[in-house]
C-alpha cells in the first residue's frame, strides 16, 4: 500500500447506543482485512485502523459533541498517525498494511459516514453503523503530507467551521 492521508471535517452528536461511528472507510473486507477505517470509538475518541485492530491508533483526546473538528489520519509505511485540528495527537508503529487502495475488485467497498461489509460469508454487503452527526468534507490522498501541510490545510478550513 502506498503512503496515504485521510482528512475530514466533522461534528458528531453523540454515540447513542453505538460503540463505533465510521467517518470514512475504504478497502477490502474479506478475511477480516479491514481498512483504512477512520471512526469515533465507544470512548468518544477519534481513531484510525488498518486491518481489524492491527495498526490501530486512537486519539489521546476525547471528542466533544456539537463541536466541529478537522481530523487527519496518515499512514507513512512505518506509522499510523492521527492529527486533530492540525496538531499531531498520537501515532503507532505499523508497517504491515496489505490493503489495496486503488483496486475496485475483490470485495472493495467504501463509505462516508458508514461502513459496508461482506465479511462473515454474508451474501450481500451489510451496513454496520452510521455516523451520528455532520461530515462536511472528506478527502483521500495518495501520499503522506508533512506535519506542516496538515497544519496548513487545517488553517485554510478552520474559519469556515469556527474551529
Amino acid at each position: 500500500v502506498s503512503q496515504s492521508r485521510y482528512p475530514a471535517i466533522f461534528k458528531f452528536n453523540g454515540l447513542g447506543s453505538n460503540t463505533f461511528l465510521p467517518i470514512l472507510y475504504y478497502g477490502r473486507d474479506t478475511n477480516n482485512n479491514d481498512g483504512p477505517l477512520i471512526f469515533i470509538d465507544g470512548s468518544s475518541k477519534f481513531a484510525m485502523d488498518f486491518g481489524s485492530g492491527a495498526g490501530l491508533v486512537t486519539s489521546t483526546s476525547t471528542i466533544s459533541t456539537g463541536t466541529w473538528y478537522h481530523v487527519c489520519g496518515k499512514y507513512t509505511l512505518s506509522q499510523v498517525i492521527i492529527y486533530i485540528n492540525g496538531v499531531l495527537n498520537n501515532s503507532v508503529n505499523y508497517s504491515a498494511a496489505n490493503i489495496i487502495l486503488n483496486n475496485a475488485v475483490n470485495g472493495n467497498s467504501g463509505g462516508i459516514g458508514t461502513k459496508f461489509s461482506q465479511f462473515g460469508n454474508k451474501s450481500s454487503p451489510q451496513r454496520y453503523s452510521s455516523f451520528n452527526g455532520n461530515i462536511a468534507k472528506v478527502a483521500l490522498y495518495n501520499r503522506a503530507l508533512t506535519d506542516g501541510e496538515v497544519l496548513q490545510n487545517f488553517n485554510v478550513l478552520r474559519g469556515r467551521f469556527g474551529i
